[in-house]
């Protein structure tokens, strides 16, 4: 659980001394209060800490200007934090055969650290420049990892290439469904029962004018006939491209169904 409050005299002057000699690594301090409710302290730089294990005390070292923590006050063992040549105790080991430690300054730790902000959508002192450090024995990894990403990501849109039509025909019914209110159940009805649907080849369909003007009265009669006791409209949309209108006739409880697409039903 960390805290915002005052920290001693010593870490605040080891604070000061850090941001004095490097003022755009966004140095930090931080309390941390343990299961036995003890307060201790992490060095942070740019939000990471640059330690594994919280210290009881943090000093600057007046003979090398190091800055030093233990976790007993002043008290060996001291642990380097940040050597005098402004070196976390990461980076001092760079180029040596033993590996980091599994703490926030390594790259496991840096990684879980980012991953943990991206969590809590928190995006304050992010900072990449450790990931693209051509000298961190790293740097090789990252860079598969990113070229590999990339491929994956050019594969997939190769893939979707064939698909990318879709689009503009998505957006083009979406801005031409038409709306629930244009329509209406007797004219549609209307509208069937004069077989106006029927292509001009049917046998069913009205022929010259005098057959069109009967079938037109009869579709009239029989429209509101059928509509005189009463009916239901259903209405459902998908994806807000066509939109489906179910009216159930009270007369006999037939079900009809009419496709709204493209201005029309």
């Amino acid at each position: 659980m960390e805290l915002s409050t005052q920290f001693s005299s010593s870490a605040t002057a080891a604070l000061s001394s850090l941001k004095s000699r490097d003022p755009y690594s966004n140095w930090s301090l931080s309390h941390y209060i343990n299961s036995s409710g003890s307060k201790l302290l992490f060095l942070k730089k740019r939000g990471l800490a640059v330690h594994a294990t919280p210290q009881n005390c943090i000093w600057l070292r007046a003979k090398d200007k190091a800055i030093c923590g233990s976790e007993v006050p002043f008290v060996e063992p001291v642990t380097v934090l940040v050597t005098g040549d402004m070196k976390v105790r990461a980076e001092a080991r760079r180029g040596s055969s033993s590996s980091y430690d599994s703490d926030e300054g390594n790259f496991s730790g840096r990684c879980n650290a980012l991953l943990e902000k991206m969590k809590r959508n928190d995006w304050t002192d992010i900072n990449l420049d450790y990931f693209m450090d051509t000298s961190s024995p790293h740097f090789p990894f990252v860079a598969v990892f990113v070229a590999v990403c990339l491929l994956v990501f050019v594969k997939i849109l190769s893939r979707l290439r064939s698909f990318l039509w879709l689009v503009p025909v998505y957006f083009l019914l979406k801005s031409t469904v038409p709306t629930m209110e244009s329509f209406d159940a007797k004219k549609e009805l209307k509208r069937i029962l004069r077989k106006e649907n029927l292509p001009d080849d049917h046998p069913e369909k009205p022929k010259g004018w005098l057959g069109k003007m009967a079938s037109k009265a009869i579709a009239s009669v029989a429209g509101e006939a059928m509509t005189a006791a009463g009916y239901t409209i259903k209405f459902d949309d998908f994806a807000g491209v066509v939109r489906i209108a179910e009216v159930e006739l009270d007369v006999d409880k037939s079900t009809l169904v009419w496709v709204g697409v493209v201005n029309k039903w």
